[in-house]
C-alpha cells in the first residue's frame, strides 16, 4: 500500500532524528533521492527540520522544539 504524504514526512523526521545524511534518510525511508529532496525542502520551509552543510554532504537535524 502507498504511504500518505504525512506518513512519508513522519518517516523522514524519524529517520533524521539524531542527524543523518540524505543517503541514510533515503535508505531508512525507502525513498529515492528525488523524493527525499522534495520532502526535505518542504520540511525545511515548514521549520520542522534544519540543514547544515558538512564538508561535501548535508547533515539534516530535526529542529528543537
Amino acid at each position: 500500500t502507498s504511504r500518505s504524504r504525512v506518513e512519508i514526512a513522519a518517516d523522514i523526521l524519524q529517520a533524521a532524528r539524531g542527524g543523518a545524511k540524505k543517503t541514510q534518510i533515503a535508505y531508512r525511508t525507502n525513498l529515492n533521492h528525488r523524493y527525499v529532496n522534495k520532502y526535505l525542502g518542504t520540511l525545511i520551509r515548514a521549520g520542522l527540520i534544519s540543514r547544515e552543510a558538512v564538508s561535501y554532504t548535508h547533515l539534516t537535524l530535526p529542529t528543537k522544539a
